[in-house]
């Protein structure tokens, strides 16, 4: 399937007759939230996509689609970045108010991929600048692997 633990699924289809779709429907907006789904769809008869891996519960069945689009890759990546800062600030015993300013080291391709979602990073571990670089610095380096990437991230406080 190839899908990682924080990265978000494509879309999830909930099949069954009227009654299951109209319970189970109930719950869309928190089993979106909850399970990292992008998309919730209801319906009565199996979807006619390929690739999708099923599964039966009493009155229906589940369509998963585990697709890696490459925005679903780009968002992965990001909550990848942001678990591993999170990592370091916890390593450091920075207080959750303390700002930080991160330098990070990742393939051009990954960086690209990620670009979109800077605000979002910075915003989630508080660092007032995040900047991609050849040699990040700080008071806390520390080379990662992200599924076969090697990332290094350099944290400081911020002043």
């Amino acid at each position: 399937m190839g899908s990682k633990l924080r990265w978000p699924l494509k879309s999830v289809t909930i099949c069954g007759d009227e009654t299951t779709v109209d319970s189970v429907g109930v719950f869309g907006a928190v089993l979106a939230q909850q399970g990292n789904i992008k998309s919730v769809e209801y319906t009565g008869e199996a979807p006619g996509k390929k690739g999708l891996v099923a599964v039966s519960f009493g009155p229906g069945d589940v369509f998963v689609d585990f697709e890696v689009t490459p925005e679903i890759e780009s968002e992965g990546y990001a909550r990848e970045l942001i678990r591993r800062i999170q990592q370091m600030r916890k390593d450091m015993k920075l207080d959750v108010e303390d700002y930080i300013n991160c330098e990070i080291k990742a393939e051009e391709d990954l960086e690209r991929s990620v670009s979109t979602w800077k605000e979002h990073i910075s915003g989630e571990v508080r660092s007032k600048k995040l900047i991609f670089t050849d040699n990040p610095g700080g008071e806390s380096v520390k080379a990662w692997d992200v599924s076969g990437k090697e990332i290094v991230i350099g944290i400081s406080i911020s002043v």
